[in-house]
């Protein structure tokens, strides 16, 4: 499990585009921790990196770098 403020900073993105993202449908999905506490299971998050990662946009921009 991994929290919103770590997954964040594993990202290199701010909380608010990290908030943005968890409103799109193919992000992984927020477990209720405690009744003021989320977090994101980290296979969830891997896989959809992994699934953005093998996207053409994303190996596009990976061949320019």
């Amino acid at each position: 499990m991994i929290r919103p403020k770590a997954l964040a900073t594993l990202l290199a993105i701010s909380d608010v585009t990290l908030w943005r993202l968890s409103k799109r449908p193919d992000f992984p999905q927020k477990i209720q921790i405690s009744p003021r506490t989320v977090a994101y299971r980290r296979s969830d998050v891997d896989a959809w990196l992994d699934s953005k990662a093998s996207t053409p946009v994303a190996a596009k921009a990976a061949a320019c770098q």
